[in-house]
């Protein structure tokens, strides 16, 4: 793969493809798999939606600096909102990278990477926050409003 597909920098390396009702673009070397992957969930009774996919540069950076100017929030490793107002440069890149990846380094640059969940498994009217929570047993919800 290019530099420029590892990167996020172009998309000459990925598909259109259908998967349920949305199209993603993804890397045309697992296209089949992810489409058995697909099937196989549906038939076991998973609703398999996919949150997130493919992501540019761009897209990456956009969600890096929201984060890094406050826009966003920076959770803690506890799935806590930090103030990052309280944290040094350093310490808020840290805590950013805990959860997002710098751009130009992310695997949803390679369209290989997806966030992927079961619908069924969000209560009506809630929101996917793609946390802890979500999947594992024992870890209870944080709701940020906003």
């Amino acid at each position: 793969m290019s530099s420029e597909a590892l990167t996020g920098l172009t998309e000459s390396h990925l598909s259109n493809v259908l998967i349920g009702q949305k199209h993603f673009l993804i890397h045309s070397d697992i296209q089949r798999d992810l489409l058995a992957l697909y099937s196989a969930a549906c038939e076991a009774g998973f609703n398999f939606h996919i949150a997130s996919g493919f992501r540019s540069f761009e897209r990456q950076k956009t969600i890096w600096n929201n984060k890094f100017r406050g826009i966003s929030p920076i959770l803690s490793k506890e799935s806590q909102p930090l103030d990052p107002d309280s944290l040094s440069e350093i310490e808020k890149v840290n805590a950013i990278l805990r959860w997002s990846a710098l751009p130009g380094g992310s695997r949803h640059h390679w369209g290989t990477d997806f966030d992927i969940y079961d619908r069924d498994a969000i209560a009506q009217g809630e929101t996917l926050q793609l946390e802890p929570w979500e999947y594992l047993s024992g870890i209870k919800p944080l709701f940020i409003s906003g």
